[in-house]
């Protein structure tokens, strides 16, 4: 009988040494522009364009978008402004 491999929600079953692959998987995007977002936040932006700056300028963000193409930088681009704009939602509320 085979081992058959079962992806779990959030696993990634590729090979962690393919930079390119790892970071435009969308499991991986949406965490990594989960933590990113959290970064920025913590930075204290006044708006969100503020935070998108913070980011890009740092080491995570460059280490990514070096390993990544346009498409998957607009995906992270994408889910970076959902999150953060959340954040500024939440902040807004209390």
């Amino acid at each position: 009988m085979k081992n058959k491999t079962v992806k779990t929600h959030g696993e990634f079953l590729g090979d962690v040494n393919d930079m390119k692959a790892y970071f435009s998987n969308k499991d991986e995007i949406m965490a990594f522009a989960q933590s990113l977002s959290d970064i920025a936040m913590s930075g204290k932006p006044k708006n969100i364009k503020e935070a998108i700056k913070g980011i890009k300028e740092h080491p995570l963000w460059l280490h990514i978008e070096k390993n990544i193409n346009d498409k998957t930088k607009k995906r992270y681009l994408k889910y970076l402004y959902l999150y953060i704009e959340r954040e500024f939602d939440k902040k807004e509320k209390k």
